[in-house]
């Protein structure tokens, strides 16, 4: 049997119910690239255990389905969902072998995830952990996240390092019609140059065509010649703007190394925009 472009070339399934729980002895499916084992029990009235694993060779039959196009990987997801009906606990884990997709690749990537589900709230821990991406001529060594989080908002903290460049990044988001990102902090560190958020926290407001900007000001601690971007207003395509970009002293040498530019430009750069 298939599904769209999914062939199922096996299926073997040895469940049964009774008081209230399902009994998963044996589950396996396989495709042509995929090959899904699922065991344990799961109950609405007493304590659940399932077990989920699926080894995959390719990606080509789920291409449609997947965010990003051309993705060539293999590897192994891993899941178990443990405890009462009000309150199930999961952690996961995604393991993939090199990935690429189009002209980028990743030497290692690597996300595990824990959660926790309660009639009135739920819970998440994701840590993301990715190793030699390739795009082009830039390179990032490591890439590592976390994100904790509930229904109600979130937090990230997040390092990344890509050979003389390294940054670090906490922010907190609120999703809802009217999306609410506070930038707690973030750092910028380039060979000789330091650039951090100055008085903290920044806010970032989206809403249907609408942004807010307050308090964002990222300035380098060069004393001799101090450089900065200051972002303030609101943008609306519909309506009204008061909006300032303005950046003062950017060394465009510098920024020609770190993209590794194949034209380099120097010089110091002055930028005011007010709508």
């Amino acid at each position: 049997s298939h599904l769209q472009n999914v062939h199922l070339n096996n299926l073997q399934a040895g469940i049964h119910y009774k008081n209230k729980t399902i009994q998963i002895d044996t589950f396996f499916t396989e495709t042509q690239t995929v090959a899904l084992t699922v065991k344990g029990n799961y109950s609405f009235s007493a304590n659940s255990d399932l077990l989920v694993q699926a080894d995959f060779s390719g990606m080509e039959e789920f291409g449609h389905w997947l965010p990003v196009e051309n993705l060539q990987t293999s590897g192994r997801v891993e899941a178990r969902l443990w405890g009462n009906a009000d309150s199930l606990n999961l952690k996961s884990q995604v393991m993939l072998n090199p990935p690429r997709f189009g002209e980028q690749s990743l030497n290692q990537l690597n996300l595990a995830a824990t959660g926790r589900v309660t009639p009135g709230d739920t819970s998440l821990t994701a840590r993301l952990s990715a190793f030699g991406l390739n795009s082009g001529n830039f390179t990032v060594d490591s890439l590592t996240a976390r994100v904790d989080g509930n229904t109600d908002s979130l937090h990230l903290s997040a390092n990344l390092f890509a050979g003389d460049l390294s940054t670090y990044l906490q922010s907190g988001i609120v999703p809802g019609i009217k999306t609410k990102i506070t930038l707690n902090d973030w750092n910028i560190n380039y060979q000789n140059q330091n650039w951090a958020l100055q008085q903290p926290p920044a806010i970032i407001e989206i809403e249907s065509g609408k942004y807010q900007i307050t308090n964002f000001l990222m300035a380098s601690d060069d004393t001799d010649s101090p450089q900065f971007i200051m972002a303030k207003g609101n943008i609306d395509f519909a309506g009204e703007e008061d909006f300032l970009l303005e950046t003062r002293r950017i060394d465009l040498g510098k920024l020609s190394e770190m993209f590794a530019l194949e034209k380099p430009v120097s010089g110091l750069f002055h930028f005011t925009l007010n709508l």
